[in-house]
């Protein structure tokens, strides 16, 4: 898997989800108490099957080091 480069984003702590890095200082969407913090990190935009179904869709899940990246599951 090739490694992607660092991006900027807004993540929610609670939530573990993240936006565009504009939304940092935002209400998390989620409608919980948290704010949108800046974190640098690498999106995973290895092919994945969502929810079994047989359309491949990128993962999109951010990772915060390379061997985390690297240990990505894409069928969980």
């Amino acid at each position: 898997m090739a490694i992607t480069p660092k991006v900027t984003v807004g993540w929610c702590r609670e939530c573990l989800i993240y936006e565009q890095p504009y939304s940092t200082g935002m209400s998390c969407p989620m409608n919980c108490d948290r704010t949108l913090v800046k974190r640098v990190g690498y999106i995973c935009e290895a092919q994945s099957h969502p929810f079994g179904y047989g359309i491949k869709m990128p993962c999109s899940m951010v990772h915060w080091t390379v061997k985390s990246m690297k240990e990505c599951n894409h069928d969980a």
